[in-house]
């Protein structure tokens, strides 16, 4: 007695394999204060909120958004660049290198800052801004440049000086 397998069993089990990878492809699941911006075919789509989502496999996929953040090593900051898909919608921090600024009394301080930001429109974070990151850290610094040269010497060591 022969063990044939037959063809239709064959084509049978790849059809099921197939199957398998892509609903396993289609299925995502996005963490909670997540979201993850979704193209089909290279255009807008929708935005995944926290829970399991469906997207359909090669035809929908997440858009990645560039993060720089800027990583001590030392006295130095280095900026360290990655792609992410899913885009956190918490309260985040960015600390940045310090810039050097002249006081009224004309002696160079150099001012460090964090700055604390929240994604409130993801679809306009990734679409309307380049480098959302870079957007973030140089927002805030034209406002305070004229703050910051109305300071003198003193005032920069005692900030709570009468």
């Amino acid at each position: 007695m022969e063990n044939v397998v037959s063809p239709g069993l064959v084509i049978s089990l790849i059809f099921v394999v197939i199957g398998i990878f892509i609903i396993a492809k289609g299925l995502v699941i996005v963490r909670q204060s997540e979201v993850m911006v979704i193209e089909r075919l290279g255009s807008f789509n929708r935005i995944l909120e926290s829970g399991v989502n469906i997207i359909i496999p090669f035809i929908e996929r997440p858009r990645a958004i560039t993060m720089t953040r800027y990583v001590r090593i030392g006295d130095e900051y280095h900026p360290s660049s990655s792609f992410e898909t899913r885009i956190d919608r918490r309260e985040t921090v960015m600390d940045f290198p310090g810039q050097p600024v002249v006081t009224t009394d004309n002696v160079t301080v150099n001012i460090n800052g964090a700055l604390y930001y929240q994604i409130i429109d993801p679809r306009r974070a990734v679409y309307e801004v380049a480098n959302m990151s870079q957007a973030v850290e140089v927002w805030p610094k034209p406002p305070c440049a004229p703050w910051w040269v109305r300071w003198s010497w003193t005032s920069c060591l005692n900030p709570v000086a009468k």
